[in-house]
């Protein structure tokens, strides 16, 4: 079961794809989350500025898991 909001998985995003290297370890999360949470505090004030995902907004993104 699919227990995640938007909100999760955006932030989520965010801290995978801050840096090249995608593997996140307990050294790296802190200042991971750090960078992704002032990211959010601008995309907040400014949202035009905010990239736009092509998946979260498709209808294909949340596949039923039931089948």
């Amino acid at each position: 079961m699919e227990l995640g909001t938007d909100r999760q998985e955006r932030q989520f995003a965010g801290v995978r794809c801050l840096t090249h290297n995608r593997a996140v370890d307990m050294k790296s999360l802190p200042e991971r989350l750090s960078a992704e949470a002032q990211m959010r505090e601008v995309y907040e004030r400014h949202p035009q500025w905010e990239p736009s995902s092509r998946r979260l907004s498709a209808t294909s993104d949340h596949v039923n898991v039931r089948r």
